[in-house]
């Protein structure tokens, strides 16, 4: 895990890096918090339902689409 200071690239803080891990809950906070820092309190990400168009509409397909990358 490394934290880096967005504005420089500047790592603060690094644990572990060299070592491939799943985001705990914990780092959905600074992610969060970096989100609300640059993008402001009054940002939202946009989430769209989509699907498709099959034959028949048991077959259909939903799919989610985030705008949160």
């Amino acid at each position: 895990m490394s934290v880096v200071e967005l504005k420089s690239g500047g790592r603060i803080f690094d644990y572990n890096e060299e070592r491939g891990l799943q985001p705990a809950s914990v780092l959905k906070l600074a992610t969060s918090y970096a989100a609300l820092e640059e993008l402001g309190g009054t940002f939202r990400f946009r989430t769209e339902l989509l699907a498709d168009t099959p034959p028949a509409p048991e077959l259909r397909t939903l799919y989610v689409r985030g705008g949160g990358d």
